[in-house]
């Protein structure tokens, strides 16, 4: 950079935002055709992929391949523990599966103050009440058959009426 006390201007002017930039040229790119290329190319070296890690197993000790068997199985276990430690508590919450869940925690009293939190923040069931449904309920009182034209007399109707 010059220390030119009076530098000079840029000769390419600056855009005038009112004006409409010029249309982008158009993407020549088949879009298609490289997916296609790339998708053959990942299928022909999966044979290489699975090939090397045969190798590497194949160099591997018998111990080694079974540490990595046991901790893989243990992963899976700890796994299955904690979906089953959130359903249980969930359940004995009152929760719904889905609700269950979305629990958060890695120990019960954890899981139960999360429940806690969840029902007083978004309402649970309650014992006094059913659950509400999604369709709502019609309260309907029988009126006759609209095909029917009874005859009606007023004047019975006016007698069932109670005076004061």
């Amino acid at each position: 950079m010059s220390n030119d006390p009076n530098p000079t201007p840029d000769p390419t002017p600056d855009p005038d935002p009112a004006q409409d930039p010029a249309p982008a040229a158009e993407d020549p790119t088949d879009w298609k055709a490289e997916a296609r290329k790339w998708e053959g190319l990942a299928k022909k070296h999966k044979s290489a992929a699975e090939r090397l890690q045969e190798l590497e197993d194949k160099d591997k000790t018998e111990a080694q391949r079974l540490t990595e068997d046991r901790d893989s199985h243990k992963t899976r276990a700890d796994q299955a523990e904690g979906e089953l430690m959130r359903l249980r508590v969930g359940l004995a919450k009152g929760l719904t599966e889905a609700q269950a869940r979305r629990l958060v925690g890695s120990t019960k009293e954890e899981l139960e103050a999360d429940a806690d939190d969840l029902l007083a923040t978004f309402g649970g069931k309650s014992d006094d009440k059913p659950a509400p449904s999604r369709r709502p309920t019609e309260h309907l009182r029988g009126g006759g058959d609209p095909e029917e034209d009874p005859e009606v007399d007023l004047r019975k109707i006016a007698d069932q009426i109670p005076r004061r």
